[in-house]
C-alpha cells in the first residue's frame, strides 16, 4: 500500500513540475502575442488618427484607395493576431482544465489518507494509548522507535492538513484563473468579428473607388510616373552625397576609413539592430523598403530606398542615434533631406520643409533635426527614413523597435 501511495505521490510531482513548465512557456507565449496585438491596436488608433480623421472632402479617388489600402493590410494583420492569441488562449484554457482535474484527484487521495488517519486515531481516543504503546516495548530500543513513530505520525498529519490547504488553494487560483481566461477569450472573439466586419466595409468602399479610378487610370499613372521620377532624383542626390562622403574620407574607396571612435559608434549602432527608436515621435509606415506593387495599379512597381512614414501635421523629424550631420540636401520643390553619420552608417531623412541642424553638428538619439513637411493636397505628413552601411541600402524596419 505504500508503495504505491509512493508511486502516486511521485505522478503527482512529476506531472506539477512538467504542467508548471509548461504554463509557464505558454505564459509567456501569451504574454508576447498580447503585446503584439495591442501594438497594432495602437498603430490602427493612429493610422485612423493620422489618415481617416481630417474634415477634407476634397481627397481624390486615388489617396482615398492608397489610405483603404494600408487599413485593410493592417487589419489582416490585427485578425491573424486575434486568432494566434485566442489558439494560445484555448491551448492555456485546456491545460488549466487538466490541471484542475488531477489537483481534484490528488486532494481526494489527500482526503482519503488524512480520513484514515482520522478513524485510526478515534480508535485510541484513550489519552494513556500511545502512552501505554510505548511502555509495552521490549526494550528501551524499541521503546525509542515507537516514541518516534508517534512524533513521526503527528508531523505527518499536520502535514497532509497542510497539503490538503495548499491543494484547495492552487484549485481555487487554477479556477479564477480559468473563469478569466475564459471570459478574455470570449472578448477577443467578439473583437475579433467588429474587425471582419469593418474589413469587409473597407473592402466593399476600395471596390466602389476602384470603379471611379478604372475611367482616370491614364492620367493617374502620368502623375505616378512624375512622383517616382522626382524620387528617383531625390535618391539619386542622396547616393551621390553619400559616395562622396566616404571617397573624401578614404582617399576614394567605396568604404570610410574609420578612427578609433568612429570604429566603436559604428559598432554601438550595430548593436542597436532592432532597438532603435522611431524617427517621428508618433507614425505609421505607409510603405515598406524594396520592390513592391502600387496600390491601386498592379503593373506600376516601385523600388522604396526606405519606409515612408506618416506624421501628424508639424511633427519633426528626430535623430535615432547620435552621430554627426554630414549633409544637408535641397531637394527639387525646396525640401530637404538630412544625412546623419554614425562611423559607417548613415540615417537618412528626407523630405522636411525646415531643417534645425547645420552640417558638422553632433546630434544625440531623439534628437529634432527639422519638420517634416505637410502636403495640402493629399493632406498627409510623410518623412522618408534610410538606414545605409556605407554605399549599401539597408532596410530600416528591422533596425526599429517595433516597426
Amino acid at each position: 500500500m505504500r508503495i504505491k501511495r509512493s508511486y502516486i505521490s511521485l505522478l503527482f510531482v512529476l506531472f506539477s513540475l512538467t504542467t508548471t513548465v509548461h504554463i509557464q512557456a505558454q505564459n509567456t507565449k501569451r504574454k508576447q502575442l498580447e503585446q503584439k496585438r495591442k501594438r497594432l491596436q495602437k498603430e490602427m488608433a493612429q493610422l485612423n488618427k493620422l489618415l481617416f480623421s481630417s474634415r477634407k472632402k476634397t481627397h481624390s479617388a486615388y489617396t482615398k484607395v492608397v489610405n483603404l489600402n494600408r487599413k485593410i493590410e493592417l487589419r489582416s494583420q490585427l485578425i491573424h493576431s486575434f486568432n494566434n492569441e485566442i489558439n494560445a488562449l484555448s491551448e492555456q484554457i485546456s491545460t488549466n482544465k487538466d490541471s484542475i482535474a488531477i489537483l481534484d484527484k490528488e486532494t481526494d487521495v489527500l482526503r482519503k489518507q488524512y480520513g484514515a488517519m482520522l478513524r485510526q486515531a478515534q480508535k485510541n481516543t484513550n489519552p494513556t494509548s500511545f502512552f501505554m504503546f510505548i511502555l509495552a516495548s521490549d526494550n528501551i530500543s524499541q521503546a525509542y522507535n515507537r516514541m518516534e513513530y508517534v512524533k513521526q505520525y503527528s508531523a505527518f498529519r499536520k502535514k497532509q492538513i497542510k497539503s490538503i490547504s495548499i491543494k484547495s488553494k492552487q484549485l481555487e487560483t487554477i479556477n479564477d484563473s480559468l473563469s478569466s481566461q475564459i471570459a478574455t477569450k470570449k472578448t477577443l472573439i467578439a473583437e475579433n468579428e467588429n474587425q471582419k466586419k469593418a474589413i469587409a466595409a473597407d473592402k466593399s468602399s476600395k471596390d466602389k473607388l476602384y470603379n471611379q479610378l478604372k475611367h482616370k487610370a491614364k492620367d493617374y499613372k502620368k502623375k505616378l510616373a512624375v512622383n517616382r521620377k522626382k524620387q528617383h532624383e531625390i535618391d539619386r542626390a542622396i547616393e551621390k552625397s553619400i559616395t562622396s562622403t566616404i571617397k573624401k574620407s578614404s582617399g576614394g574607396k567605396t568604404k570610410f576609413k574609420l578612427s578609433t571612435a568612429g570604429k566603436k559608434l559604428a559598432a554601438s549602432f550595430k548593436a542597436s539592430y532592432g532597438k532603435l527608436p522611431w524617427p517621428v515621435a508618433k507614425g505609421v509606415v505607409l510603405r515598406y523598403f524594396g520592390k513592391q506593387p502600387n496600390a491601386v495599379y498592379k503593373d506600376i512597381i516601385t523600388n522604396l530606398s526606405g519606409v515612408e512614414i506618416a506624421t501628424s501635421k508639424n511633427a519633426n523629424a528626430r535623430a535615432v542615434f547620435k552621430g554627426k550631420v554630414s549633409a544637408i540636401l535641397i531637394q527639387k520643390g525646396g525640401n530637404k533631406a538630412v544625412i546623419i553619420k554614425h562611423g559607417n552608417y548613415l540615417t537618412v531623412y528626407s523630405n522636411l520643409s525646415k531643417v534645425f541642424v547645420q552640417r558638422g553638428d553632433m546630434v544625440d538619439a531623439k534628437e529634432a533635426i527639422g519638420e517634416i513637411f505637410y502636403n495640402k493636397h493629399t493632406d498627409k505628413t510623410v518623412l522618408m527614413f534610410q538606414i545605409w552601411n556605407n554605399t549599401k541600402k539597408l532596410n530600416p524596419a528591422p533596425w526599429v523597435y517595433n516597426m
